[in-house]
């Protein structure tokens, strides 16, 4: 039987990223910001600084003690080992391929005791960012069209409509940058990984 496809945003989604992220440029850059309080998804608003600036130290970051620390999100590794059973995974992250070594690496939380390698758990990861600030080569939503994903989890409020407009459910994880942004019917808004499981189970079957 062919499984149905669900797509994953990584950070803030599947890893705790603004936990580890914002401590980081505090401690570098001046700045005094806890997760809580940020209001925009955009690094160069929140740091008020130029986007090709916020892409700098978005690198620094990746290759920072802070980033290697980072943390699954709350309840994210039962609910993967309990969906991959039935669905395929499919990582699309914003993160661009620059990313790929540590990003993977981040990924043995989810290893068990048989299972030692990510793509044993996830289909496949694209990374559809670039250094620099470039505009993206591809979107999410051209991604999950192109890998035929039946279902979308996203923290990003523009990258789960456009996903949603493209025909594909979308499911928004509720964060601090997100929760007074105002969504369209086709977008759920969820507040946890069990409530995740549920919507997926739900819309999926």
């Amino acid at each position: 039987m062919i499984k149905k496809r669900i797509g994953i945003d990584f950070d803030d989604v599947l890893f705790s990223c603004n936990e580890r992220l914002q401590p980081f440029h505090n401690s570098r850059y001046g700045t005094n910001l806890v997760k809580d309080n940020i209001a925009t998804y955009y690094l160069h608003d929140l740091w008020k600084c130029t986007k090709e600036e916020a892409y700098k130290r978005i690198l620094e970051f990746y290759n920072s003690e802070e980033h290697h620390s980072m943390e699954p999100m709350t309840g994210v590794v039962k609910a993967i080992h309990k969906l991959s059973k039935n669905y395929e995974l499919f990582i699309i992250t914003a993160r661009p391929p620059e990313a790929e070594e540590v990003t993977k690496k981040l990924l043995q939380h989810f290893y068990t005791n048989e299972i030692k390698s990510w793509d044993k758990i996830f289909s496949k990861i694209h990374f559809v960012g670039t250094v620099g600030g470039k505009n993206k080569t591809i979107t999410k939503a051209e991604v999950c069209l192109h890998e035929g994903i039946d279902i979308f989890i996203e923290d990003n409020v523009h990258n789960a409509v456009s996903v949603a407009l493209a025909g594909i459910p979308s499911l928004l994880l509720n964060q601090p940058w997100n929760e007074n942004e105002t969504i369209p019917d086709t977008v759920k808004r969820v507040y946890s990984w069990e409530e995740i499981v549920n919507e997926v189970n739900k819309t999926l079957s």
